[in-house]
């Protein structure tokens, strides 16, 4: 048995022996074998049984194994993708900041940062790339990582998204593209300036007004010529809250194909603008699953808040 495992681990085993010892069955499913059977137990029936639940037991074994394997490999990929989410916000003078990201699978292809700018500025951004699992998060990982890297060096928005868009086409080969969203504000002044490639935010201003803040650009990755319309901008006054999120907060279906749709989410965002920001956030993802349950959200959700508080 040893010998046989050693050249052949995942060889089926089943034994036939002329000892019906118990000592000895346990001691060769121990080393291996599938099944036992005794020479005074044996027929081409008890054979056929054996053969076939030894072959059923090997695939069943195998196949835990791999999900086993797939689950800490997806387990480590979430660990590396959570880390790059901020997991703590900077205090800044005069803003409140919150953000959170849940992904449909186990890893998903959504991002945000709160993410310090050069020139006392703050930048806010939020992406989505398209599809879901292994794939998307890899791609998320490598434009979070250009986004941050160029801003050093690239630090007007609509720039830096042309910029990163050219390093994403080559990752991708145009196979894959990332909607994102990019807000530059400027601390002391309240000014804002973005650009939207694909992506789009809104200001709920304090009386309750929405300010539609729509995308400029084609999501990145599409196409290596990426055309990008000149940089929005936008003042932020005591009260005001930016609110940038992804597709699968509003595009949640009921089981009878029933959107949940953008005018909703609108006016919870209305209705609760002056609540703490983790229970806006909360109440913002609670009712998206409450809405298509008892099916999960098909998309991941993505969001990101910032308050001028003075």
């Amino acid at each position: 048995m040893r010998q046989v495992r050693a050249k052949q681990p995942g060889l089926p085993i089943v034994v036939l022996s002329g000892q019906a010892d118990g000592e000895i069955a346990l001691e060769a499913l121990r080393e291996g074998a599938q099944d036992y059977i005794s020479k005074n137990e044996f027929n081409s029936s008890s054979l056929e049984r054996s053969i076939r639940f030894a072959i059923e037991r090997h695939e069943r074994q195998s196949l835990e194994k791999k999900l086993l394997q797939h689950r800490q490999d997806s387990d480590a990929a979430r660990m590396v993708q959570q880390r790059l989410m901020p997991s703590e916000f900077p205090s800044l003078p005069g803003f409140e900041l919150a953000g959170r990201c849940r992904p449909t699978d186990a890893v998903g292809g959504d991002f945000f940062d709160f993410a310090p700018w050069p020139g006392n500025q703050l930048g806010v951004v939020v992406g989505d790339v398209s599809g879901h699992g292994m794939p998307a998060a890899l791609l998320m990982a490598s434009t979070h990582r250009v986004i941050r890297t160029l801003r050093e060096y690239v630090p007007d928005p609509a720039d830096l998204l042309v910029a990163a868009n050219v390093q994403i086409c080559e990752d991708t080969h145009l196979e894959r593209f990332v909607a994102v969203f990019l807000a530059v504000i400027d601390l002391e002044t309240r000014q804002a300036r973005y650009v939207g490639a694909g992506h789009g935010g809104v200001l709920m201003k304090k009386n309750g007004e929405v300010i539609k803040l729509p995308g400029t650009a084609l999501p990145a990755g599409m196409t290596e010529d990426l055309a990008m319309e000149p940089t929005g901008g936008f003042q932020m006054e005591a009260g005001d809250l930016l609110a940038v999120y992804t597709d699968g907060l509003y595009e949640c279906q009921k089981p009878d194909k029933e959107i949940l749709g953008q005018p909703a989410i609108l006016s919870l965002l209305r209705e609760n603008r002056e609540a703490p920001l983790n229970d806006l956030l909360d109440q913002l993802i609670t009712n998206s699953r409450d809405f298509c349950a008892p099916d999960k959200p098909g998309d991941d959700i993505t969001i990101a808040l910032v308050r001028c508080t003075e």
